[in-house]
């Protein structure tokens, strides 16, 4: 901790003597850093990943659970979530795992979409 410290101490005074970190001296650069290119149409980047059929249950019985037992831990609250999805049938695990099926081929969908379009964007600005 001791050798920590000691640089920190010297950095402030390096930056109080010299003034290296000062608003003036941010306020020159920035105005000197020219703005960067964003290459991608979207502002959210790749599309994200897909919930399993087990994490789409717990985020449906997460508030029930929650609900019934306010006073229960976090950690609690998905073991018993967890238990829960042990012991349901394979009917009963159906929807779930229809939605994440669905789910997964229509990320593969975007996925393909958003990675022509970053193949594309450099051809176009030559």
């Amino acid at each position: 901790m001791a050798p920590f410290s000691l640089m920190t101490v010297g950095a402030n005074l390096l930056a109080r003597s010299w003034g290296l970190f000062s608003t003036a001296v941010t306020v020159r650069c920035s105005c000197v850093v020219p703005t960067l290119k964003n290459f991608s149409t979207t502002a959210g980047g790749p599309p994200k990943r897909p919930l399993t059929a087990y994490l789409r249950y717990v985020k449906e019985q997460q508030p029930i659970v929650v609900k019934q037992n306010p006073d229960i831990r976090v950690v609690d609250i998905v073991r018993k979530i967890a238990q829960q999805w042990r012991t349901l049938t394979p009917e009963e695990k159906r929807p779930f795992e229809e939605a994440s099926i669905a789910a997964r081929e229509q990320y593969k969908v975007d996925m393909k979409a958003y990675q022509d379009q970053l193949t594309r964007l450099p051809s176009l600005q030559l």
